[in-house]
């Protein structure tokens, strides 16, 4: 995903979850470092939006245990 001139911009993502020691069925974590938010994903593909003027980037740990707030 490219932004353009500062503009939010979204898409999917494609992880290669078997290359990361993951289950492709099972869900997994996602956490922005940068934010703080945790995300629950599910599959390879995944949404993620991105808004230059809120954050440059986001910098995601990708954790096999879902943890429960």
């Amino acid at each position: 995903m490219t932004t353009f001139q500062g503009n939010k911009q979204s898409g999917l993502i494609t992880l290669p979850l078997e290359d990361l020691g993951l289950d492709p069925r099972q869900p997994y974590q996602s956490h922005d470092l940068l934010t703080d938010a945790s995300y629950l994903w599910h599959g390879m593909r995944n949404y993620v939006e991105l808004n230059p003027q809120a954050i440059p980037a986001p910098i995601f740990v990708i954790q096999r245990k879902v943890r429960v707030d």
